[in-house]
């Protein structure tokens, strides 16, 4: 974040939530500063303290987004374990779709807008990473026999105690027990 204190962190926040609710009542030209300061009711030179240029503000948009994309992956990530790699990719994929749908100012910027984040930003490095250590454990489990087997072996001991006919029968019959007693 570009400010330090917290008053000034609250202003920048301000700003960015005043450029997405211009986003998503408008278009991507529509983010001014003026327009920005006028609707927020800041001053010109309070904006402009934290943004020089509409774009900056853009950019950090994006970088936000990407950000919380990042986080949002690395804690589905951190919720899969080794032994538990179910459809990584899928995973990755989703998070990113999700990001793509449920952010009406990336849409706009990224579609709308001429600019082009810089590879180098960090929160794109963070997102690359995130993606990266997570094909990394997937590489590792085809590569790795032992932990193949182990994760095999727990996927059918999972399988054997929740899905077995005795577990299933068990599940039905408390389920019955249940609507009978109410």
């Amino acid at each position: 974040m570009i400010a330090k204190q917290e008053r000034s962190r609250k202003r920048v926040k301000i700003i960015l939530n005043t450029a997405r609710d211009i986003l998503a009542e408008s278009s991507v030209d529509e983010i001014t500063i003026a327009n920005i300061a006028k609707r927020a009711n800041l001053k010109r030179t309070s904006t402009y303290k934290f943004f020089p240029s509409p774009e900056k503000i853009k950019m950090m948009i994006i970088e936000d987004d990407l950000e919380q994309c990042a986080k949002d992956l690395a804690l589905n990530c951190e919720n899969n374990s080794s032994d538990n790699l179910k459809k990584p990719l899928e995973k990755i994929i989703i998070e990113l779709i999700k990001l793509l749908k449920e952010s009406l100012s990336l849409q706009k910027l990224v579609l709308a807008s001429n600019i082009t984040p810089p590879l180098t930003i960090s929160s794109l490095d963070l997102l690359s990473s995130v993606i990266e250590d997570y094909i990394e454990k997937i590489i590792q489990t085809l590569n790795d026999v032992k932990l193949r087997d182990r994760i095999g072996n727990s996927g059918r001991k999972y399988v054997v105690e929740n899905f077995s006919w005795e577990s299933s029968n068990k599940e039905l019959i408390k389920i019955l027990s249940d609507k009978q007693s109410s």
